[in-house]
């Protein structure tokens, strides 16, 4: 008995995946994020608002919003998303069609180069998105991604 509590203790403290200590995004982490974000954020310009998704619903960094303060359209956090009775995202007021706006680093090749994903959905039925890869050359990001559309 003690021995398979050892070893489950064990198996927990080593991570199976997930680190126990979460691990601050250096400056070229929260850079690659933007520019998939917005790879992401296309459309008429000053017709919808966008809602930063950090990952598993999570709100991005506090001044990681700041990062979009150029941007014609509002750009918001994930936790004020609201839907209307057809599931679709809208702003609150509910003035302006929203797009929930995910990324995700899915491996580290290198130091500079990572296997990516993004996505922007407003519906069930209205998305777009795709998978690729991201390089860090001449001091900014580059994405190179297959877009695939819902």
């Amino acid at each position: 008995m003690k021995s398979a509590f050892l070893l489950l203790t064990c198996f927990f403290l080593t991570g199976c995946g997930r680190p126990l200590v979460a691990v601050k995004e250096t400056e070229k982490d929260l850079a690659l994020r933007e520019t998939l974000f917005r790879w992401a954020m296309v459309g008429p310009k000053g017709r919808q608002v966008w809602f930063i998704d950090y990952g598993n619903g999570k709100d991005p960094p506090p001044d990681f919003l700041k990062r979009f303060c150029d941007l014609p359209d509002p750009v918001r956090n994930v936790s004020e998303v609201d839907k209307d009775k057809f599931g679709n995202v809208r702003d609150h007021d509910r003035a302006r069609l929203g797009y929930i706006v995910r990324t995700r680093i899915i491996r580290w090749v290198d130091e500079n180069t990572a296997e990516v994903e993004v996505e922007a959905r407003h519906s069930g039925l209205a998305a777009h998105g795709g998978k690729g890869i991201a390089r860090f050359e001449d001091g900014k990001w580059t994405v190179r991604i297959m877009p695939w559309r819902a």
